[in-house]
């Protein structure tokens, strides 16, 4: 059972959507929504439990791909590859979760996997992150270009994907189902709120990290036992 007042450390493993609001803030975003969204929705799930957050998020990261296309992000190919960052990050500390919120970057065109293949790396990130910790899984938002945007720069990467994330949730549940680990489905926020058809707005980012909070302090209740 969790004790009130047990300090958690969550290691969250993600891409631009798990870095939550840091891309989109500008001149003018109101002040109020130039902080951490997904950290004040873990906290207020987690309650008087302690949040020992550490991000591990890199623009356009992927499950187990390199990517050499985004140097201005990054000129390591292998750096977007988060199946080679991880054990690293865990050889500094051995958190109580990690958040695996990774998927969206996969389904980009040039790297054509289809969505069998993306669930496929999932499940082999899974049985490696057991080894340490209590994954949480998290199924990608969901995209849409046809509405309106504020910038469609992201279009010409994922245009023809609008469908993948959808089909993405039901792998996922499925095999966080299998693996007996955690889950949340990040379809559930919607259609994505920044203006580029891919990106969760403050408000969106700031539930994500509440109902990942709830799934940690479900399973946390539960000692880890009891299948969602």
């Amino acid at each position: 059972m969790s004790s009130s007042g047990r300090t958690i450390k969550v290691d969250w493993f993600g891409d631009s959507i798990g870095m939550g609001f840091e891309m989109m803030t500008g001149p003018e975003t109101p002040e109020t929504h130039k902080s951490d969204p997904i950290k004040i929705g873990l906290e207020a799930a987690l309650g008087k439990n302690p949040l020992d957050l550490r991000r591990c998020c890199l623009p356009a990261r992927t499950i187990n791909l390199d990517d050499p296309s985004l140097p201005h992000f990054s000129t390591d190919p292998e750096a977007f590859n988060c199946a080679k960052a991880i054990d690293s990050c865990f050889a500094e500390r051995l958190p109580n979760y990690a958040v695996l919120q990774l998927g969206t970057n996969d389904l980009r065109k040039y790297h054509g996997q289809t969505v069998e293949q993306v669930g496929d790396a999932m499940a082999e990130m899974i049985d490696s992150v057991k080894d340490v910790c209590m994954p949480i899984v998290v199924a990608p938002p969901l995209m849409n270009f046809r509405k309106k945007l504020k910038s469609n720069f992201l279009e010409p990467y994922y245009g023809n994907c609008e469908n993948s994330p959808s089909l993405l949730s039901k792998l996922y549940k499925a095999l966080a189902r299998q693996k007996e680990v955690g889950f949340y489905d990040a379809t559930r926020l919607g259609n994505p709120g920044a203006g580029d058809g891919v990106h969760l707005d403050w408000d969106q980012s700031c539930d994500l990290g509440y109902w990942i909070g709830r799934e940690i302090m479900r399973i946390d209740a539960k000692g880890h036992q009891e299948q969602f």
